[in-house]
């Protein structure tokens, strides 16, 4: 993803000015993206380790799917600022 950054928002020569920079030209933050992954990576690892567990199976089993839904997205939503 860090790659498509540096794709779409690279520098043209024409887009510089005399001293070879781009006053009006937008810079991305690389490296959040990155770290976005690596923390969804943990959720899921940290799922696999205690997805079995008797709560997690009891979820499953008794809440409604879009509530789970929910909940899942949720395990992530707060680190979305990142991707963005």
């Amino acid at each position: 993803h860090e790659f498509i950054l540096s794709a779409i928002f690279y520098v043209h020569h024409y887009e510089r000015d005399a001293n070879g920079e781009c006053t009006l030209c937008y810079v991305p933050s690389y490296g959040r993206n990155l770290v976005f992954f690596l923390i969804n990576a943990i959720i899921i690892a940290a799922e696999h380790k205690v997805g079995g567990a008797s709560i997690f199976q009891w979820i499953k089993t008794n809440l409604p799917i879009p509530l789970v839904s929910l909940l899942v997205v949720g395990t992530a939503l707060p680190f979305a600022h990142l991707f963005t």
